[in-house]
């Protein structure tokens, strides 16, 4: 007898896109050594906004803002991987890809510079030299993160490490500032939830906070890093929220764990480009510029004082609180998507998206390698508990 099928929001992404991919990650249990950099630093960020959203009644308190800080940096330090069964030290990993929009020199401060072997500016060119060799290189190989040296990987990674975990201060930041007072309270976080038809199929996932917004609406909220803004109708459009709505509203009306109506549904979004404000002071007269002058143009004295600027950057994350609400057939066409995904998993059927083995960003499918040629060199399969392959 077949065992039931469980299937969560990132596997109906995976099967949308390409039902192959699907199995070779979750019947096959096949796993890339290269980890994408996106789910670390994710994972650090949410640590940190839990935090800050489990203590809400706490959010005025000095140290509040400083702990949260804290977690973020321990989490982007060190993650367990449960696929490899290993402790993952990320600041020097060779296995992590990093996205460019994560590499940003000018989010580091003097001392990580300093530590980095970066302090003088023909340091700076020097690097940003190999990192274009090593960026043309990746490019010849397909995209190949594991054939590129460990001895590079190691230097462009660290390098990387440190201007995610300054972008993730100012992320996090900027989520105290103008995130939480969205709020008037959290209903609950991290909520898992469950939804099984007549054959023990389950379509599941994992909530990740319900609040009661300004406005005083019970709305579902799912925090999200990225590299450019939203799009307005992200939330309405949203198959995650849906499926997370629709389901916790089924188990509302009918009497299940959670008794209370979602209403709408909103994306907490923290941009990893970081804003820079350079604000110029005059060094002899103290003007603050408002104009693109070499030299201070204020009056002094009926004279232009051409004193010499002092360059101050200031340097803030952007944020975006989309709501919106999700309409109920939308959400019974996510469900039914779901249940169309989990009767062709039962057929075993998995269909190949060829449109998808390179995506609009250049980056290969983790599985092309397998797919096209039978070649695992680059991929493992994951462990059982009692150290058999599952």
């Amino acid at each position: 007898m077949k065992k039931p099928v469980r299937l969560s929001n990132s596997g109906m992404n995976r099967y949308m896109g390409c039902g192959r991919s699907y199995q070779f990650h979750y019947i096959d249990k096949w796993r890339s050594h290269i980890k994408s950099s996106a789910l670390f630093f994710g994972s650090a960020v949410d640590v940190a906004c839990n935090y800050m959203l489990e203590n809400f009644d706490k959010r005025n308190e000095p140290y509040f803002r400083d702990e949260a800080f804290s977690l973020f940096q321990k989490t982007w330090t060190s993650q367990f991987d449960k696929d490899s069964n290993t402790l993952i030290e990320l600041r020097c990993s060779p296995n992590i890809k990093y996205f460019k929009s994560d590499f940003d020199l000018e989010v580091l401060n003097a001392e990580d510079l300093e530590e980095l072997g970066l302090s003088s500016p023909e340091d700076v060119k020097s690097y940003l030299d190999s990192r274009k060799l090593m960026e043309a290189e990746l490019k010849a190989n397909g995209g190949r993160w594991d054939l590129i040296s460990i001895e590079d990987r190691v230097e462009h990674n660290e390098i990387t490490w440190f201007c995610l975990l300054r972008k993730g201060y100012y992320m996090i930041d900027a989520y105290w500032k103008e995130i939480l007072p969205e709020f008037e309270s959290i209903l609950c976080l991290q909520r898992p939830i469950e939804l099984e038809d007549e054959n023990k199929n389950v379509v599941n996932g994992i909530a990740e906070f319900v609040a009661k917004i300004k406005d005083g609406r019970i709305c579902i909220v799912d925090n999200k890093t990225a590299g450019t803004p939203y799009e307005p109708e992200s939330v309405s459009t949203s198959q995650q929220l849906a499926l997370y709505k629709q389901i916790m509203n089924i188990q509302a009306t009918e009497g299940g764990e959670w008794t209370t109506p979602i209403e709408c549904a909103a994306y907490a979004v923290m941009s990893k480009k970081i804003n820079k404000d350079k604000v110029k002071t005059c060094q002899s007269c103290g003007y603050i510029a408002d104009s693109s002058h070499k030299t201070c143009n204020a009056k002094v004295d009926g004279k232009r004082c051409d004193g010499e600027w002092t360059v101050v950057t200031s340097l803030s994350a952007s944020t975006q609180f989309i709501v919106d609400n999700i309409s109920e057939d939308f959400g019974n066409t996510v469900l039914e998507n779901a249940s169309t995904i989990v009767a062709c998993i039962e057929k075993g059927i998995f269909p190949k998206n060829f449109s998808k083995c390179h995506d609009d960003y250049g980056s290969t499918c983790q599985f092309l390698h397998l797919c096209h040629k039978g070649d695992k060199s680059n991929l493992y399969k994951v462990e059982a508990p009692n150290g058999e392959k599952k």
